[in-house]
């Protein structure tokens, strides 16, 4: 064979040798990371680098995770014509009448498209709540005081006080009104007389968002936008406790509720952690994660079962509260969802959206139907 032949052979032999992949480059299926998709089934797949006839094949596999999706609630009815967005809402005792916060208006609707509309506010109303025996109506906003309603005629009663008011919560028996107010103190109000009775101040300078008074009448839980949380005596006015240092991010405890055997607290917050809190050791019991933004809206089910938020992320979320389990969801809103609040027998979910601070959008209603759970 002439020189030059073999001289080329020998190159061509080497540089295919050179390119030729070796065994030990091929990935280990054990490194193999599975990064979930948004179907229901991932498939993890590997094929081997380098097969030949004289080597054992490495099949191409697949294995398949299950993903259990979040149920949906269903919306039974979807209601608009609330100026501006609905940060509060409330359903009556007997689950017949949902009371809804707008813009400068109080909206009451039974069942009917079109609802009847309390007139009074001037400014933003960022609370409402039925009295226990479903006779009154309190709302506080940016105009200032609260202001109290008849439910059944619908007119204005009285309006006592004038600083702002973020929250509202009846005393039990339904002869006191709590507000809280800009300057972070909680006023407590008779009905019948007008009368101040106390004004509870926090040591922190912060708004009071979010209020709620104990099914036994005892305490009164506040939120503040610090992130604190404050247990009052609701006959002496003392502070019983402050919960605070829980967290490390902006925890706005922006909506607060007692469950209904007062056993519990269950707050949300603005980093989005929905927590629920012993009653008597005041210790953190569970911490449930699932919106994405912020938290706000947040309801105890009659029952005591169930637990519904809202949030920045426009969804309803239901939670299992034995177990901390997310059981539903609601994600048909394009905007925040502000508020929820259930119908006696947990028949009904009420919720409503909204632009922060922004008349000129339409807030809008959404009835649910939640799935029946033990």
């Amino acid at each position: 064979m002439p020189k030059q032949v073999t001289r080329m052979l020998l190159i061509l032999f080497f540089f295919a040798s050179a390119c030729s992949p070796n065994l030990t480059d091929q990935v280990d299926p054990e490194a193999i990371t599975i990064t979930p998709s948004a179907t229901w089934l991932i498939e993890a797949t590997h094929t081997s680098q380098r097969q030949t006839e004289t080597e054992t094949s490495i099949p191409r596999t697949s294995t398949a995770i299950p993903i259990t999706p979040t149920p949906s609630l269903e919306l039974n009815t979807q209601l608009g014509g609330s100026i501006g967005p609905i940060y509060s809402l409330s359903w009556s005792p007997d689950g017949r009448v949902l009371a809804s916060a707008g813009f400068g208006q109080v909206n009451l609707w039974d069942q009917a498209e079109q609802p009847i509309t309390l007139l009074g506010h001037d400014s933003y109303v960022w609370a409402v709540e039925w009295s226990p025996d479903g006779s009154l109506i309190a709302s506080g906003g940016q105009d200032g005081g609260i202001f109290i309603w008849d439910g059944v005629n619908q007119t204005l009663l009285e309006r006592m006080g004038d600083l702002w008011v973020y929250s509202v919560s009846w005393s039990p028996a339904g002869d006191r009104i709590a507000a809280g107010t800009s300057q972070g103190m909680v006023q407590v109000w008779e009905i019948a007389s007008g009368e101040l009775l106390l004004q509870l101040k926090p040591v922190a300078m912060a708004e009071a968002i979010s209020l709620d008074w104990s099914p036994d009448g005892r305490l009164i839980a506040e939120g503040l936008l610090n992130g604190d949380i404050l247990l009052w005596e609701a006959e002496s006015g003392r502070l019983d406790e402050t919960i605070s240092g829980y967290t490390n991010r902006r925890s706005d405890v922006n909506g607060l509720t007692w469950s209904p055997s007062g056993g519990e607290l269950a707050t949300a917050h603005q980093d989005g952690v929905i927590r629920v809190w012993d009653a008597s050791s005041r210790e953190l019991l569970v911490e449930m994660t699932g919106h994405k933004g912020w938290a706000r809206g947040i309801a105890w089910s009659p029952s005591g079962n169930l637990l519904a938020t809202t949030g920045s992320d426009g969804r309803v979320i239901i939670w299992q509260m034995h177990s901390g389990k997310q059981l539903a969801e609601f994600t048909k809103s394009k905007y925040p969802m502000w508020s929820v609040d259930w119908s006696q027998g947990d028949a009904l979910l009420a919720t409503g959206n909204g632009v922060y601070n922004r008349q000129s959008v339409d807030g809008q209603l959404f009835i649910l139907l939640p799935p029946d759970y033990p």
